[in-house]
């Protein structure tokens, strides 16, 4: 143990142990130095004279130091080959203070909101081109029905129940392109059903055109005793053509349905024939590249090559099918 390992332990200088070392009456004429190795048998009294309390003295933290490495030392450690342990002294570097950066923000411009102003929607009238021909139906169904009332009462009601639905079934029908042959059967129908409802048509005409004729209101004069014949002829005329009217709405309604349907099928027709025509053109293509493959003395026959001739080819065709039609 040396002056130094006691001063580490205990707090005190080296030069005040090796006072106390003289004034303990341990010194002998030469001193061992800081770092000198004391005699062991003075070791002992040496720390028990730094670890005892002097004259008004208390007790401090060298005291407590000096009698914690006084009961090592009789344990056994701080002995001659005994090696101190020097305790690694951890360096923290200093950390560099961090460096600001300053950096210039352009001041954008303020950006105003853009509020947009509201359409003015306006009102579109319906197409009513598409529905002419229904609404033309519709009413002569509609007057039947009031004529039916009109005359019959609740046995004319009846008689409307079924001819309404029949009507509009066949109107349905006739509408529909796949149901071309059902439509006809519906068409049928309806002719027999306006040439029924001519004379409900009739009968509400004629009690009109009698009352326009008493009146006054037709070109021709009428009394009392006047004849019937004249105004029983435009309410004729007037039934016939309003019976006409629904079946010639359904009736071209169908044929107008047949039309596009078979448009449509053409349509369908030609561009299976246009597929078909480019397969043979392709198969020929390339039975063509083959056959010139092996004219110009080829043993095999490139089929890489064959098909790009085929592919380009087809191409050329369909560009010919678009333009050309």
């Amino acid at each position: 143990m040396t002056f130094t390992t006691i001063s580490h332990a205990t707090g005190i200088s080296t030069d005040n142990l090796l006072k106390a070392w003289k004034n303990a009456g341990l010194y002998e004429g030469k001193s061992p130095g800081p770092t000198g190795t004391l005699p062991a048998d003075k070791v002992a009294p040496f720390l028990e004279w730094i670890g005892a309390p002097k004259t008004r003295r208390k007790d401090g933290p060298a005291t407590q130091a000096a009698a914690t490495l006084l009961a090592e030392f009789r344990a056994g450690q701080h002995q001659n080959g005994h090696i101190e342990a020097v305790k690694p002294r951890t360096v923290t570097p200093a950390q560099p203070k961090p460096v600001q950066h300053r950096t210039r923000t352009a001041k954008q411009p303020e950006i105003q909101p853009i509020t947009p102003e509201p359409v003015k929607r306006r009102f579109v009238w319906p197409e009513l081109s598409a529905y002419m021909l229904d609404i033309v139906y519709l009413s002569t169904i509609a007057t039947a029905v009031y004529g039916l009332w009109f005359t019959l009462r609740e046995m004319g009601v009846a008689f409307a129940v079924p001819y309404c639905l029949i009507s509009w079934h066949a109107l349905r029908m006739a509408k529909n392109p796949e149901s071309r042959s059902t439509a006809q059967v519906g068409i049928a129908a309806v002719v027999v059903l306006e040439v029924l409802t001519f004379f409900v048509h009739l009968v509400l005409f004629n009690l009109r055109t009698v009352q326009a004729a008493k009146a006054g209101v037709l070109p021709f004069e009428y009394s009392f005793y006047g004849s019937l014949e004249m105004p029983f002829v435009i309410a004729c005329i007037l039934a016939g053509l309003f019976s006409a009217a629904g079946i010639y709405a359904v009736s071209v309604t169908f044929l107008g349905t047949s039309e596009k349907h078979a448009l449509a099928e053409k349509a369908k027709r030609d561009a299976e024939q246009s597929a078909a025509h480019v397969t043979e053109l392709r198969a020929a293509l390339e039975d063509a590249a083959k056959q010139w493959a092996i004219a110009s003395g080829q043993n095999h026959f490139d089929t890489e090559k064959a098909g790009t001739l085929a592919e380009r080819y087809y191409a050329i065709l369909k560009q010919t099918a678009a333009h050309g039609g």
